[in-house]
């Protein structure tokens, strides 16, 4: 079995970033550096952007597949991991409305 938190840094430079982050850039810049756990963050920063982002390592695997994953097949191994911009995100939505909840923000990939 393989977990991606295994092979996660701690993420103490990304949160110290995060903290330290003035602008929109300097907020993304901090989040493509966070390793685990996979969270989804809402900001604005103080010229007033504000955007959301799914952040945290993701495995990218070729099968489609709901539950625990037969992982000596394949197609249902890691096929390295989604890149920071290929996550969800929502910076400065046109209605500067955006919602969050539980559900996954990835869907079935």
């Amino acid at each position: 079995m393989r977990w991606v938190g295994a092979g996660a840094q701690s993420g103490f430079e990304a949160m110290l970033a995060l903290m330290r982050a003035n602008s929109q850039e300097q907020i993304l810049g901090a989040l493509e550096q966070w390793p685990f756990p996979n969270l989804n963050f809402v900001f604005a920063d103080r010229d007033g952007h504000i955007g959301y982002h799914a952040v945290g390592t993701v495995p990218r695997r070729r099968a489609d597949w709901l539950g625990f994953r037969p992982t000596d097949q394949k197609q249902h191994q890691w096929q390295g991991q989604w890149s920071f911009d290929e996550l969800p995100q929502l910076i400065d939505p046109p209605v500067r409305l955006g919602r969050n909840s539980q559900q996954s923000a990835l869907g079935r990939e």
